[in-house]
This record gives structure tokens, sequence and C-alpha cells, in this order.
């Protein structure tokens, strides 16, 4: 934007002025509305890590139970030895389009096969293998949503920096131009009003 003492006073030059204000009204008022929406995504989002994490709270706590229960039945070194269960893991995911921002949901399938028959096999040993399976599919989750956080307030702030350029310096740069032209604007009309009469008052004298 060019310098206020720069611009030329002339009517051009203000419906000009008047029309830039117009468009970057439109676009405040447009980031401004999109500063919203990002807001509410992520409060959203928020809310759904949250029950997220309490879910996870639970299943933690679920898998300690039972690793504890089947540690105390085999011992470490017997349960470490135990077979692994043949799982076979697909991490999916599906992109969703949010104010041209990509957002991602994420989901890790697994296909259970048979637990190999360990030698001295035991429920608290099979419950221990299921809950470990069941954290990996959360966790999956929560990376997830996790993400789509991170990009939704990066993205929050690059447009709060925007709004806040147009609220404190563009548009009030551009409101003081506007007034000023239009003081220029008005000086030179009551100038010329001033000539025009003068120049009446002249020519009534010379005819007289």
């Amino acid at each position: 934007m060019p310098d206020i003492r720069d611009v030329v006073p002339t009517r051009s030059a203000l419906l000009e002025l008047e029309l830039e204000r117009s468009f970057v009204s439109d676009g405040h008022e447009f980031l401004d509305q999109k500063r919203l929406l990002l807001a509410n995504e992520a409060l959203r989002c928020l809310a759904e890590l949250d029950s997220m994490r309490s879910e996870l709270t639970s299943a933690l706590a679920l898998a300690q139970q039972s690793l504890v229960r089947a540690a105390s039945r085999h011992g470490i070194e017997e349960l470490d030895v135990h077979p692994i269960a043949e799982t076979e893991f697909q991490f999916e995911t599906r992109d969703r389009s949010f104010l041209g921002l990509t957002l991602v949901q994420a989901e890790l399938l697994r296909r259970d096969g048979p637990i190999p028959e360990a030698v001295n096999p035991s429920p608290e040993a099979r419950s221990c293998t299921a809950r470990f399976r069941d954290l990996l599919a959360l966790s999956a989750r929560i990376a997830a949503v996790s993400t789509n956080l991170d990009r939704l307030f990066d993205e929050y702030r690059r447009t709060q920096r925007r709004v806040r350029a147009l609220e404190n310096v563009l548009l009030p740069e551009l409101d003081r131009t506007i007034d000023h032209l239009e003081d220029q604007l008005e000086s030179q009309d009551r100038e010329e009003m001033l000539r025009a009469r003068l120049a009446v008052r002249q020519s009534k004298a010379a005819g007289a």
C-alpha cells in the first residue's frame, strides 16, 4: 500500500481505496469465520482425544493386571518364552478435507490368527495377549487424532496472524488514508467554492 503522503487526492483514488477496503474487509470476515471453524473443530478433536485417553487409561490398567496375573502364574522367564500370537496388522487411513486442510482417520486393522500352543498354556497368558493387542489398535486411533490437532493448531495460528494483520495494520492504514483523502477533497471543494464566489463577485464588479 502506498504511503499516505504519496496518494494524490482525487475522486478516483478515493473510490479505488474504498473498493480496496471493501475487499480487505470481506477477506477479514472470511478469515475470522475460518478461525472460528478451526477452533470449533480443534475443540471437537480435543474432546475426542480426551475420551480416547480415558479409554487408554482403562485399557492400560487391564493390560497391566493381565500381565501381573500371567507373570504370577508362569513367572517372567516362562512367560517370556511363550509363543507369539499370529496376528496380521494393517494400518488403514482415510483422508478428509476440512477448510482445505487434510485431516486423517486411522485404524489399525488386525487379523488374529491362532495362538500357537504353549507348553504350559493358561487363560491368564491368553488374556495378556488379547489386552496388549487392544492397546495397539487404540494407539493408532489416538495417533491420528493427535496429528489432526497439530494440523488444526498450526492452521489456526497462521489464520490468527493474518486476521490480526488485517485488524491492526492494513484496515487501520486504509481508514487513515481514506480519511486523509476525504479531508483533502473537502478542502479542495471549499477552495473551489471560494474561487467560484470570488469570480462571480469580480464579474459583477466589472459589469457595474
